[in-house]
């Protein structure tokens, strides 16, 4: 494991050519190695590598620091830049000053500081990376205001840098080499984790959002076509976003040489309203964060690793009494409608039967009976059909061996509630328009919610707390701030952070759960403060699959969750449906009416389905590597195969399950196992035939094996133990 970092000011000592003392830090993450300099008042990134290739001083001078040069004019000069802040209007590219710098250790991760003064403007930022063992490097920038002035941040990339360039000396042909990127191309909702390749062309390919919400990870996979090296960026931002990927080419490197001289420059920064913050004197921000890897190696390649970081230095830990709990949500009849204590411990019957071990309470639980759940969001006070017993409820679910949890909306604002009439001054704004969302940039809002949260916690001893978001995830946010007009996305992220890592320091038993309208905001920013998202509102057991498939591509799969769903209108196999949500963290939902109206075959299903999860894919789902047999899926019509594989991180098991879905013509699968080890021999077992039989690890993974599902809409589960 390497986990390295070099600050130097030595002059060098490779040749005799005359090169300047600067400052340099050198990073070594596995064999991701990237170079940072403060040169000539700039402060540049430089030599990115995913084989572990180092420079000397006098060469990233000669060929960064005289880049407005002859041949070194290669590289426009903006983009051999860090991270790009604007002031006022005033990008801040020159006139850095390092003034101080340390490398602290803890516990296995490194962490660079850098500290730089500007000479353009009363700011100081500090640069913060972060090296935790694995191919990732985390980055953030933290920036104060030194002046005794208010100060507009009118722009801000927390990194950016030249990712792949064209070292090809000597190689004749004259095509450019081709960059890819692999990303989330849609962040609609009912939409998520539709993932798709597309190869960048000359110029710019810009993603920029300044939604509030995303229906999408901010993750993005970039190839170089020539090399098969791979860059992994994963932006910690749960507001807009601006990213951009140049392919730049250079007319001098055209006209002179063997070999075009292109290259791929990625920058990843914050959309909104300028300015998206103002900081009063001595204020201190910090950036959002990005997290940045390149290796060689295919896409499961990246994801694996990608994920082994998330574990290791971003997701929260669950509560160790009992990881992945199998929940049951007891929405699935009442389509959250205000309930009655009848139908809630109906539920819970329901639930216990099918081994759930976690029963949640989703909407409609509160407010006034003769309204729509929708408009009564802050109303936070038991519906008239629960009597006031909603806690006997509770009580009775722990009876029956589960842990409860409660479905809260915190951050809305019903326009019928009791609460926003006697609130108005605590809507969010959009120019003169009320947002129907509280305004957590105030102090006394921000502890109104925080309060809120606790009570309900406290009062109903609650195990798991759900959110979800609403409507208004489109508008800009703003407000006044001295002589500015302050976008207020950044700043409202920021405040909901900064309750959730409250509460969870509050109640360290507690499962946090993530929602907005289904799989919104399911960016690290949030991740970092949930154990677990709901992926979609979408839950057609078809496309539902779909939206696991491309999600796990950027979430480990015990953050995400699926609803096992089979009140949807959509006709298929209930194998077929109930093995969708095996392969996340299972949340059951709707299995029938009522425990006396349950089919007594599809309840046998159930209860298999219950059992699988738990001895065989929740021992290994908080540390297996996911294989993705059919990564790129098109949404707009139905596919032909999904194929998953989780493999245990020793090779010493898997579970795979195929999907055939409504467009596939063959029945038959070749599969080749991406992860298992060829010296073992296996036990498989055929869930659907439910007969096992030995195979060698060089057949599985060399060979391969075919895999029979007889008819579109159906499965085949495959249970993989090493003997």
């Amino acid at each position: 494991m390497s986990c390295e970092i070099i600050i130097d000011r030595e002059k060098s000592i490779t040749t005799n050519q005359e090169c300047p003392v600067f400052p340099w830090v050198k990073y070594d993450a596995e064999r991701f190695v990237f170079d940072e300099a403060l040169i000539n008042g700039s402060y540049l990134g430089l030599n990115y590598s995913g084989i572990g290739r180092s420079e000397t001083r006098d060469g990233l001078f000669y060929t960064y620091g005289t880049a407005d040069k002859g041949l070194y004019a290669r590289f426009k000069r903006n983009h051999l830049m860090s991270f790009f802040l604007e002031v006022g209007g005033q990008l801040l590219r020159d006139g850095w000053h390092w003034t101080d710098d340390r490398v602290v250790s803890t516990g296995g991760r490194k962490e660079s500081v850098v500290r730089l003064a500007s000479s353009l403007a009363p700011v100081e930022v500090v640069v913060h990376t972060v090296l935790d063992g694995t191919s990732f490097v985390e980055r953030w920038i933290d920036i104060t205001n030194m002046g005794d002035q208010k100060m507009p941040i009118s722009g801000l990339f927390p990194w950016s840098g030249i990712i792949f360039k064209d070292d090809r000396v000597g190689i004749t042909k004259m095509e450019d080499i081709e960059f890819s990127l692999g990303y989330f191309k849609n962040a609609n909702w009912n939409m998520e984790g539709e993932f798709a390749w597309k190869k960048l062309d000359e110029g710019t390919f810009k993603i920029e959002t300044d939604r509030m919400v995303k229906f999408g990870p901010c993750c993005y996979f970039l190839r170089n076509d020539d090399t098969g090296e791979m860059a992994v960026i994963n932006f910690e931002h749960t507001g807009g976003i601006d990213v951009e990927f140049t392919n730049c080419n250079n007319s001098y490197f055209r006209q002179r040489l063997p070999f075009r001289g292109n290259y791929l420059h990625a920058k990843i920064g914050l959309a909104g309203t300028a300015p998206i913050r103002v900081l009063d004197p001595a204020q201190t921000v910090s950036s959002p964060r990005v997290h940045l890897a390149m290796m060689h190696g295919d896409l499961d390649g990246c994801v694996n690793e990608l994920h082994r970081h998330l574990r290791m230095s971003v997701i929260p830990p669950q509560p160790e009494d009992l990881q992945h709990p199998l929940a049951y949500n007891y929405a699935g009849y009442s389509h959250c409608c205000q309930t009655t204590r009848e139908y809630v411990l109906n539920e819970i019957e329901s639930a216990a039967v099918l081994g759930a071990e976690l029963f949640m309470v989703d909407a409609g639980w509160y407010g006034p009976r003769d309204k729509d759940y929708s408009d009564v969001f802050g109303d936070w006070y038991e519906t008239p059909g629960l009597e006031n017993r909603l806690g006997e409820c509770f009580d009775y679910a722990r009876s029956k061996g589960m842990k409860c949890g409660m479905w809260v909306a915190i951050e809305i604002l019903g326009s019928k509630s009791e609460f926003a009439a006697a609130h108005k001054d605590w809507f969010l704004r959009d120019g003169e328009r009320e947002v129907a969302m509280l305004d957590i940039s105030r102090p006394e809002v921000e502890e109104w919610m925080l309060s809120t949260i606790s009570s309900l916690i406290d009062k109903y001893e609650l195990d798991c707390f759900r959110i979800d978001g609403g409507y208004e995830f489109i508008s800009p946010l703003n407000r006044a701030n001295g002589r500015y007009v302050e976008d207020l996305t950044w700043l409202y992220c920021e405040k909901l952070h900064g309750i959730f890592e409250r509460v969870r320091a509050k109640y360290p038993h507690l499962y946090l759960e993530n929602c907005w309208g289904g799989g919104g905001r399911t960016d690290l920013g949030m991740m970092r403060r949930f154990h677990w998202s709901q992926l979609s509102d979408n839950q057609n057991p078809e496309q539902q699959l779909l939206i696991l498939n491309g999600m796990t591509l950027a979430m480990p799969p015990e953050q995400c969750m699926i609803f096992a769903a089979p009140c949807v209108p959509q006709q298929t196999d209930a194998d077929f449906l109930l093995r969708t949500g095996l392969f996340s963290q299972t949340c059951m939902v709707g299995a029938a009416p009522s425990v006396a109206k349950m089919n007594a075959s599809t309840l046998e299903r159930w209860r298999h389905m219950a059992d699988i999860y738990k001895k065989e894919i929740r021992p290994i789902l908080g540390t297996c590597k996911v294989y993705h047999h059919t990564p790129v899926q098109d949404y707009r019509r139905s596919g032909e195969w999904v194929v998953l594989e989780y493999a245990g991180r020793n090779a010493d098991t898997a579970v795979v399950g195929f999907f055939r879905l409504g467009n596939s013509k063959d029945g038959n699968y070749h599969f080749k196992s991406k992860g298992l080890d060829i010296s073992r021999n296996y036990q498989v077992w055929f869930d659907n035939e439910r007969a096992g039989t030995v195979i060698s690890g060089r057949e599985l993974c060399m060979s391969g094996i075919d895999v029979l599902v007889s008819a579109p809409m159906r499965s085949e589960l495959l249970i993989i133990k090493g003997i």
